[in-house]
């Protein structure tokens, strides 16, 4: 509950400080634009004003180089032209004109003379300048527009050289840098007088408006400016007008203290940039507003979605009501202000049959139904949710147990209430647990434990409640404790293996054990698996415990066949979880086959309740164990789930009738019964018979004679460790026997109570005389008499029919004597040894004789079948002649190893004896079946005791090997070749084997059978072209002939 809570809040806080970061970011970047467009600003301000400051010097620097030149050269001219006479000075003066570039020449005798000259040739000038002694200057003449230069004398009577230029040159020259039109440059005097002007006058009236409309700031502007020219200094000044800004740069000339004006747009340089900042911040706010756009639309969304997740997290889908978070919450809430509550835990038994039998939908119908009932019952201020599937919490206010029962009571019959007046009433079971607070005891995760955990452990049905018990969290905690000491025992080996032996009754032989557990707890001491096995039940933990038990087996019966001891069969007993670890059996088998244990010396004991989950999938696997090498028992047979149909289905070896046969009310006559109709049938599908359980000889005798196989109990042996199971199980290496009174007996001295019977006796009954005949006197109690003229006297006082079979004997003779049915069958127990009786197949039928009506019958022991069923197992996948599997074994074996996919790499080899025929023809075929049973020796002893091999047919054999490289495979393959080259010798008999060898790589060279023996074949085949006696691994060729891959090593 605290951590659906905890994800809301934490949603919340994650969706608030996105939003924030988010924000800021967008706050942070609208301030970082604009301090950035400011900049950019002041700094393309800056460098407009640099550049034309720049502009403005070179056309001042141009304008005061033009009249420098001017000046220079008139005042050369000057000097020249004083000297001249009369005469020669016209034509002087009009020649220097031209050279000079002045329009016109002109010497005045003084300075009298040039003023009235200059009077004359201009009616307007600008400013007050006129000629001073000893300067040469620059007039301006504004009417008509002219630039008269002069070159005076010392005094004013000296001459003086006048020059006329157009005053159009110096407009050109100020024309040159009109900035593309833009812009404009003047020659003003300090007083502001305009000189010259070039292209463009937008500034002028800029500067107009300013001076005549604009405000005291701006006006200020041009008063700085005007002060500035007045002192001879140079500057910049920007005037903002009403519609526009301009940039003045005012330098001064050298000549006549006037100055050059330059005026541009303010954003003459800017204009493009800010153009460009001005879209970047339209774009700006755009995205701005964009992201204020998914910034609402994010918050709406998040709105919605907090609807949605606290949707989901405080309401139940189903129900419509409280979910078990919210539960939790509330709970918790008001178990804060009070803890007189009781906390229920409530379900349904057989939920999910309704949801597999009419469906999710109906079964949510219920779900409603049984909330809106429990809702009803509640009281104001008490919780009620439902968890999951059927799984419902209620909070009830008080803590009365009688008064809490009372009301679950009535919630169960109310919730039942609708099976009134129905012919077919179908009731829902409802299980109620409850956990009452306490002050130091609120949490509610806890409370739903401990509630869940009475229901489950109590017993109370309809309507009824089971309270929680502090001993059940006590239980929980000691099995914790074992559970977390699994691992440190088994590597410490603190669990031991234990055996209690079975005997066989026909000859009171151990016929084998079974392998049990006890845990020397290295704090508890000696454990009893009652104790441990169901909690690592419990916490599917029992598997490595089977594990263990397994691989302790097989090292025991591999350390005592080295030993030379009689071996017997080990039932060790398979949890259901086993069934779930994909390939557990195959595990099984490389354990087996590591420490070389025989097939077969291996029970596996499976429980009735494996059957409930998977039928049909257990006889699978029981099939599956047989091809493996493992028989199979069903051990606790009878004990509730199992059926005596279940073992016509089932290809079980044995079953185990479990104790509860033998204890209690069911150690009966009623009982016996019961265990004679298990034993019979049991004896008709040819199963062996355990009795587990058995305490005292009264019911070993009985089992005897009622034809039990074998006895497992206390009546013989208790279960032992290791060390006293070798030492009581056998003698001499020899399996031991017990006496009648359970004393162990020597072996040897058991000589077995006579020869085993025949397997097959007829019998002839004379229904008119009453007398019968048998073939064979194959009881002891028939003292070698075959014929018995009274037939029902010697059946009813010899003791050869168990006494419970009589009557079914005589009205088996008795429906064919009186032709009520031409033939019958049954099984009945006939003693074939002292007091020990075996079930035998009775068959009769009634024939028409020359001296009458006969029955002929037939008695066929099937005990003594039994063992010949598990070596017809076995031989029906063997080869008679070489002792390896047979050809059908081996391809079924390999499909379905292929086609589970149990290993992720391995190889088939095809091997071929070259030239056999040619040692049977030289040496005969029993040299040569020799032969053949020397080579099968011979490859085993190449390969692993996991890998298959089988005789494939003739002269040709097959090995399947699992989980081996290349290298390694290649490495056999040597060896095998290796070995085929040492001859065979019997005696005097010598003959030099040569084998041809193909091998097909999996899944290199396929991944099915077929493909991998065809593969396998086309190398072997390779091998003989390339001269025989060699090894050859397939290699795919393409159609051009080369090698694509992979090239075998050479032998």
């Amino acid at each position: 509950m605290k951590h659906e809570l905890q994800m809301v809040h934490r949603y919340r806080k994650g969706i608030f400080l996105a939003l924030s970061i988010l924000c800021v970011t967008l706050l942070t970047a609208g301030a970082l634009f604009l301090f950035n467009n400011l900049m950019l600003r002041q700094v393309n301000e800056q460098r407009t004003r640099d550049y034309l400051v720049d502009v403005s010097a070179q056309v001042a620097s141009q304008i005061d180089a033009r009249i420098a030149q001017s000046i220079e050269s008139l005042n050369i001219i000057r000097d020249s032209a004083v000297l001249l006479g009369p005469e020669a000075l016209p034509e002087f003066i009009t020649r220097k004109e031209s050279v000079a570039g002045f329009d016109e020449l002109c010497l005045a005798e003084n300075v009298e003379d040039a003023e009235a000259w200059i009077s004359w040739r201009s009616s307007s000038l600008a400013g007050e300048d006129m000629i001073q002694p000893g300067q040469a200057r620059l007039i301006m003449s504004r009417e008509p527009e002219l630039g008269i230069y002069y070159a005076a004398g010392e005094t004013r009577e000296d001459p003086v050289l006048l020059g006329v230029k157009s005053g159009s040159l110096l407009t050109r020259m100020l024309s040159g840098q009109s900035f593309n039109g833009e812009g404009t440059s003047r020659v003003v005097t300090r007083d502001g007088e305009l000189l010259a002007a070039g292209e463009g006058n937008e500034m002028s009236g800029t500067l107009r408006d300013v001076w005549e409309n604009g405000t005291e700031s701006e006006k200020r502007q041009l008063d700085q400016m005007s002060e500035d020219m007045h002192a001879g200094k140079a500057g910049v000044a920007t005037v903002r007008g009403s519609n526009s800004a301009v940039m003045v740069s005012y330098i001064p000339l050298t000549a006549n203290e006037w100055y050059v004006l330059t005026m541009i747009p303010a954003d003459l340089l800017s204009k493009d940039v800010s153009s460009l900042v001005q879209s970047n911040l339209w774009l700006t706010v755009l995205i701005i507003a964009i992201f204020g756009g998914v910034l609402l639309t994010v918050v709406l969304l998040r709105r919605g979605y907090q609807a949605s997740l606290e949707y989901m997290a405080f309401v139940d889908p189903v129900t419509g009501g409280m979910s078990d978070t919210r539960f939790r919450s509330e709970a918790a809430r008001l178990l804060k202000k009070s803890s007189n509550y009781t906390l229920v835990s409530a379900d349904m038994q057989g939920f999910k049959l309704i949801n597999n039998i009419f469906g999710t939908e109906e079964g949510n119908r219920t779900l409603c139904h049984l909330y809106r009932t429990m809702q009803s019952c509640l009281h104001p201020g008490e919780l009620l949710a439902r968890a999951s599937a059927d799984l419902f919490y209620l909070l009830l206010e008080g803590q009365d147990r009688e008064e809490i029962g009372r009301r679950l009571r009535e919630m169960y019959h109310k919730a039942n209430a609708f099976n009134q007046g129905r012919e077919d009433p179908y009731y829902l079971e409802l299980r109620f647990g409850a956990d009452m607070a306490a002050p130091e005891k609120t949490d509610v995760a806890a409370m739903q434990e401990r509630s869940s955990t009475a229901r489950k452990t109590g017993a109370a049905v309809e309507g009824g409640c089971t309270f929680y018990d502090a001993e059940w969290q006590r239980t929980q905690l000691r099995e914790k404790e074992l559970v977390n000491r699994l691992d440190a025992s088994l590597q410490a080996g603190d669990f031991r293996v234990y055996f209690q032996p079975k005997v066989r009754l026909e000859d009171r032989r151990v016929a084998g054990a079974e392998a049990l557990i006890r845990w020397q707890h290295p704090t508890k001491g000696m454990l009893s698996p009652a104790v441990f096995v169901p909690v690592f039940e419990k916490y599917r933990m029992i598997t490595r415990l089977d594990q263990f038990i397994f691989e302790q087996v097989c090292c025991l019966l591999a350390r005592w066949k080295d030993e030379g001891r009689e071996l017997c069969t080990i039932s060790v007993n398979l949890s259901r979880q086993n069934l779930e670890i994909p390939g557990f059996l195959d595990r099984c088998r490389r354990i087996r086959d590591r420490y070389r244990v025989d097939r077969g010396l291996i029970e596996f004991e499976l429980t009735e309740t494996i059957l409930l989950d998977d039928p049909d999938g257990v006889r699978q696997l029981i099939d599956r164990m047989h091809e493996a090498g493992f028989s199979c028992s069903l051990d606790d047979f009878g004990s509730g789930y199992s059926s005596l149909g279940m073992l016509n289905q089932l290809n079980v070896d044995t079953i185990k009738l479990d104790r509860s046969f033998f204890v209690g009310t069911n150690d009966s006559t009623r009982g016996r019964c019961v265990v004679e109709s298990i034993l019979k049938m049991a004896g008709k599908l040819h199963i062996t018979t355990v009795a587990e359980g058995v305490d005292n000889l009264q019911q070993a005798r009985h089992l005897r004679r009622s034809a039990c196989d074998i006895v497992q109990g206390y009546v013989f042996f208790r279960p032992m460790p290791v060390e006293e199971f070798e030492q009581t199980a056998w003698q001499d290496g020899r399996l031991r026997c017990v006496d009648t009174e359970g004393a162990l007996l020597d072996p040897r001295m058991q000589g077995g109570e006579g020869s085993r019977p025949a397997s097959i006796v007829t019998f002839l009954y004379r229904p008119e005389t009453g007398s019968i005949r048998f073939s064979d006197p194959f009881s002891p109690v028939m003292a070698g008499v075959t014929e018995y003229p009274d037939a029902a006297a010697f059946v009813r006082g010899s003791g050869v029919l168990n006494e419970n079979d009589e009557e079914e004997f005589f009205d088996m003779l008795g429906r064919c004597a009186r032709q009520e049915a031409p033939w019958a069958e049954g099984a009945l127990r006939f003693c074939v040894s002292d007091g020990r009786y075996e079930w035998m197949e009775v068959h009769i039928h009634r024939e028409n004789g020359p001296d009458g009506p006969v029955i002929r019958g037939v008695l066929v022991n099937t005990g003594s079948w039994r063992s010949e069923v598990a070596r017809w197992k076995e031989k029906a996948n063997r080869d008679g002649l070489t002792g390896l599997y047979n050809r059908t074994y081996f391809e079924r074996h390999v499909r379905r190893q292929l086609a589970e996919k149990q290993s992720a790499y391995g190889a088939l080899v095809f091997i071929d004896v070259d030239d056999f025929k040619k040692a049977n023809d030289t040496l005969g075929h029993m040299v040569g079946d020799d032969i053949l049973r020397c080579i099968a020796q011979r490859i085993l002893g190449v390969f692993r005791h996991s890998d298959v091999v089988a005789r494939y047919g003739g002269d040709e054999f097959v090995v399947f090997v699992s989980n081996m490289t290349r290298e390694v495979l290649e490495n056999r393959l040597d060896r095998l070749c290796t070995m085929f080259r040492n001859p065979y010798r019997n005696g005097e008999t010598r003959y030099q084997i040569m084998g041809s060898i193909g091998a097909s790589l999996y899944p290199a060279d396929g991944e099915d059978y077929d493909t991998l023996l065809a593969n396998a074949d086309a190398a072997l085949y390779e091998a003989k072209r390339r001269g025989k006696n060699q090894y050859r691994i397939f290699r795919v060729t393409d159609p051009q002939g080369g090698t694509l891959e992979h090239p075998p090593a050479e032998s």
